[in-house]
């Protein structure tokens, strides 16, 4: 799929996982990130925080993307539990941005998961071109 897409497109690789423990996910998509040398073609992507935490773990310099939904409990619509954890993007829900109960993170970008709202003032000009 990368060689399909080129280095011209980020790739929001999303792990789907509902549970706080490991079984291998991780890094098994860091090591197909790394095998075909995509670090700078993705961006990794989450609803859950222990994910995004082991897969931090794994591959350090690939940027992550942590999903919220105005649905979940404020401990993680707030990243309480990301504490530490190095990220690149929040991807919050647009009803989320319209009433106006999301406040951008330091340093990280905002990215709706429509694509409507849009910033990418976070992450490298070098890798994101509008």
């Amino acid at each position: 799929m990368f060689e399909t897409v080129g280095p011209q497109l980020i790739v929001n690789i999303e792990l789907k996982s509902i549970s706080s423990r490991a079984n291998g996910l991780e890094p098994a998509v860091a090591n197909v990130i790394q095998r075909h040398n995509a670090g700078q073609q993705v961006i990794v992507s989450s609803f859950n925080p222990f994910a995004l935490r082991r897969f931090r773990s794994a591959a350090p310099d690939i940027p992550l993307g942590y999903l919220v939904s105005p649905d979940e409990p404020l401990y993680l619509r707030q990243d309480w539990l990301l504490a530490g954890v190095r990220y690149q993007a929040r991807h919050p829900e647009d009803v989320m941005l319209m009433r106006g109960i999301w406040q951008r993170p330091n340093g990280a970008a905002i990215v709706s998961m429509s694509g409507r709202w849009t910033t990418l003032s976070g992450l490298s000009n070098s890798r994101h071109s509008a």
